[in-house]
């Protein structure tokens, strides 16, 4: 839940940052970049292919622990397009 003083801190911020648009749009729009976070899912192939091989029975498993997991993707955009993107 946002608290009352941090309601008013966006309520400025968002403020300000319409008076600088409507005095300059293309200026407003060429300095301003976003960034948004997601997590995509991470697969090694190769990791894959040996986990669907055939194997004697005697043989080690390959761990299917290891085969894909997820990373935090963050991307950062200004209006000529993708600037950034980092996985952590």
């Amino acid at each position: 839940m946002l608290t009352a003083e941090i309601r008013h801190i966006s309520m400025q911020t968002s403020s300000r940052n319409l008076d600088l648009y409507l005095a300059d749009p293309v200026k407003f729009l060429r300095r301003y970049v976003t960034m948004d976070e997601t997590c995509a899912h991470h697969f090694d192939p190769e990791m894959k292919l040996q986990s669907i091989q055939w194997k004697h029975p005697t043989s080690g498993q390959v761990s299917k622990d290891h085969i894909g997991h997820k990373v935090m993707a963050s991307v950062c955009w200004d209006r000529e397009g993708v600037r950034m993107i980092d996985y952590l």
